[in-house]
């Protein structure tokens, strides 16, 4: 949450001391937005996601060197109570990008952010596909090409995800209940 995490050294160079240096798993590591515009002497605006600044430049450099490393990352606070639909948008890209959750401020967010992490049947549908011990190195399914190989870790992200945070049905999935 300081100056130093705009230098993409600095930021590799902390990645790699971290992985050495924790004998415990490391949850998460959270971006701190507001004190990152403050480094850049900004206020987040009103009516931008925060993926719309340099914040969001620099979010997704974080993600390009902190996840291969094997950590997961959180999004920036939002901190704009009264901008629902805008809070919304901004969880649908953090949930894209892959990070695991959302720092709230107020218990009015929570139900938006249980309802963003909601995995929608059918993706979670191509996520077992992927998983399934017959599955061939690369099909179609859904209309979509799915390649095991490339596709377990995030396949594996989505069902645990869908463990957590439970699934919603988005109308495009070939799911059957389980009787």
């Amino acid at each position: 949450e300081t100056a130093a995490l705009f230098n993409p050294h600095h930021n590799q160079e902390l990645a790699i001391g971290f992985k050495e240096a924790f004998n415990q798993p490391v949850y998460a590591l959270r971006i701190g937005g507001n004190d990152l515009f403050a480094a850049l002497r900004l206020r987040r605006p009103k009516d931008n996601v925060v993926y719309d600044t340099p914040i969001g430049t620099l979010a997704y450099q974080l993600l390009g060197c902190f996840v291969p490393h094997g950590f997961y990352l959180s999004a920036p606070v939002f901190e704009y109570l009264d901008q629902p639909t805008l809070f919304m948008q901004e969880l649908t890209r953090d949930v894209s990008l892959g990070l695991v959750g959302k720092t709230v401020i107020h218990p009015s967010q929570i139900a938006l952010v249980q309802q963003a992490y909601c995995v929608p049947l059918s993706m979670l549908d191509e996520a077992q596909a992927i998983l399934h011990s017959e599955a061939k190195a690369v099909f179609k399914y859904n209309n979509t090409m799915l390649e095991p190989a490339t596709h377990r870790a995030w396949a594996h992200e989505v069902v645990n995800r869908a463990e957590v945070f439970g699934t919603i049905n988005d109308g495009n999935s070939d799911y059957k209940p389980r009787l």
